[in-house]
């Protein structure tokens, strides 16, 4: 049908594609401020005001998986770097999304009723703004688009999937495919099997209390430190890494609060945003 709509073919002479819109994210192409990254291969988008948000999976390339500290699951290998250069790419940024597939995932256990345990994930396209081209890198040759899947794989920070004959994919596989072959060739990240990747070690206390007032000391002997934000929660708290320590905390500005946004069905209090 997309194929059709853009030939202008038979039912589709006259269409016209409606363009895209920066204040909605429900439709298949808008605007959107990138507002957090979850991983190498996953963001978070709100539109301009900030009173929606959707979670972004980059279509057709799979990402080193990050640990989970509450599972006891450790980062696969090149994991932190793939979310730090994606971060540090476009973070804040305002990209242009293109949504092109779903998938559902997971399923029912063992005397669950079916259907539950399942949850859908939306998977797109994220291309950074000509404004931004000097953040891609001089080894991206893609002269009027930056897509960031493309960069990740370019670099050897993810690999592409391998759909089956019907499965749908990213309208750019084949570039994806490309750059794909140029890291293979280069050796780069994960497709160097003969140098092992970079160690990490933080610990993320951001969601344990108990483990929080443990490192509260240590943190206060350190003094000023620097640290990544991971996330803005409201205007007073936000979520930190800090190198340094190798931890991950939850933090809030001293004596000060904010109004919170909505979450889920709640509506958010006025100027949240």
């Amino acid at each position: 049908e997309r194929v059709a709509k853009d030939a202008r073919a038979c039912l589709w002479k006259g269409y016209i594609a409606p363009p895209p819109s920066i204040s909605s994210l429900s439709g298949s192409h808008f605007s959107a401020k990138v507002v957090e990254v979850v991983s190498g291969d996953v963001l978070v988008v709100a539109n301009v005001d900030g009173s929606a948000e959707r979670r972004v999976n980059l279509s057709s390339i799979r990402a080193p998986r990050m640990g989970n500290e509450r599972r006891g699951q450790k980062s696969e290998p090149w994991a932190v770097e793939a979310k730090e250069f994606l971060r540090q790419r476009c973070i804040g940024s305002t990209v242009k999304v293109s949504m092109e597939y779903a998938r559902k995932v997971g399923g029912p256990e063992a005397g669950e009723a079916a259907g539950s345990g399942e949850r859908t994930l939306d998977f797109g396209s994220v291309i950074l703004p000509m404004d931004d081209k000097k953040k891609a890198g001089a080894d991206v040759a893609v002269p009027n688009q930056l897509n960031l899947a493309e960069m990740l794989v370019v670099r050897g920070l993810a690999t592409v999937i391998r759909h089956r004959g019907d499965e749908d994919r990213s309208l750019h596989y084949d570039e994806l495919m490309q750059a794909e072959q140029r890291a293979i060739k280069g050796k780069k990240g994960v497709q160097n099997k003969e140098r092992e990747a970079p160690t990490h070690h933080v610990n993320d206390i951001s969601q344990s209390a108990p483990k929080s007032k443990q490192f509260l000391p240590f943190l206060q002997r350190a003094g000023k430190a620097q640290a990544l934000v991971e996330f803005v929660m409201s205007g007073h708290r936000l979520k930190l890494t800090i190198p340094k320590e190798g931890v991950t905390i939850a933090f809030s500005l001293s004596g000060v609060r904010c109004p919170q946004g909505g979450r889920g069905d709640v509506q958010g209090e006025p100027f949240a945003a």
